[in-house]
């Protein structure tokens, strides 16, 4: 790690540097602009065409990685066609490596949990309206193969070549620090709520790095479904566990 942070001497042509942050910042801008008008589109014409589909679990896992993936993608990548991209030179790590990151990316989302939730309980108590976590909500009750799908499998693939791929390929340039950092930062934005923007935004620095140090993307997105594997799928089915325990026990 000393020698990624330390020896790497980045060199800055100014003006460069300065359009191709600037191009990239407007891309996820309009990224994340078009998915949110698309999700509404969506919305809107699911709510006329069957309002039983618009409140099921399926659209509400369905919505989002539509209008990014379908919509707002195709746009980020022809937006970015104006930023050379420069992907990592390639390097295997073994697997007590990977099971490594793996640990500390579980430790940086449970930092960066408690951090969030503190900050939107006090802003609860201080507004005395109780903020909901919007993931929460979405996971509860829902079917877990749904979630498995989306959570799992889809999202892990999607987030990891947005906002790693996507991201290092034309950052990495200037330095990995810089580049990592990016990454976190706009994953944790993109996720548009305080509950999630710390947790987001430390797993995203975590696996910027991985990514810069690796070059292979396969690496981030395995941790990212296993870290997406407890956060809702294990913890809904402990969840549900302990709930079905404790109305056995009311009978």
């Amino acid at each position: 790690t000393e020698e990624i942070f330390s020896e790497e001497k980045p060199v800055f042509d100014g003006k460069k540097a300065k359009g191709e942050f600037s191009r990239i910042g407007f891309g996820y801008l309009i990224f994340s602009g078009i998915s949110m008008i698309a999700s509404l589109i969506l919305q809107a014409i699911a709510m006329l065409v069957s309002e039983e589909f618009y409140k099921s679990h399926l659209f509400m896992n369905l919505v989002t990685p539509v209008s990014m993936y379908l919509f707002a993608l195709p746009l980020l990548i022809a937006f970015f066609r104006g930023v050379k991209p420069v992907p990592p030179k390639k390097k295997n790590i073994g697997f007590g490596e990977w099971v490594l990151y793996l640990v500390v990316g579980f430790g940086f989302m449970y930092i960066g949990a408690l951090i969030g939730n503190s900050i939107m309980s006090t802003l609860s108590a201080i507004v005395g309206y109780d903020y909901r976590n919007g993931l929460e909500t979405l996971i509860d009750g829902g079917s877990l193969w749904v979630t498995t799908v989306f959570a799992v499998i889809i999202a892990p693939i999607g987030e990891e070549i947005v906002f790693r791929k996507l991201l290092i390929d034309r950052t990495g340039k200037y330095g990995c620090f810089i580049s990592a950092l990016l990454s976190g930062l706009v994953f944790g934005l993109m996720h548009a709520n305080l509950y999630q923007f710390f947790y987001a935004a430390a797993l995203g620095f975590l696996l910027g790095y991985l990514y810069y140090t690796t070059g292979r993307i396969i690496y981030t997105i395995a941790i990212h479904a296993v870290i997406n594997l407890f956060g809702s799928v294990v913890s809904s089915l402990l969840t549900r566990g302990l709930e079905d325990i404790d109305m056995s026990a009311l009978h």
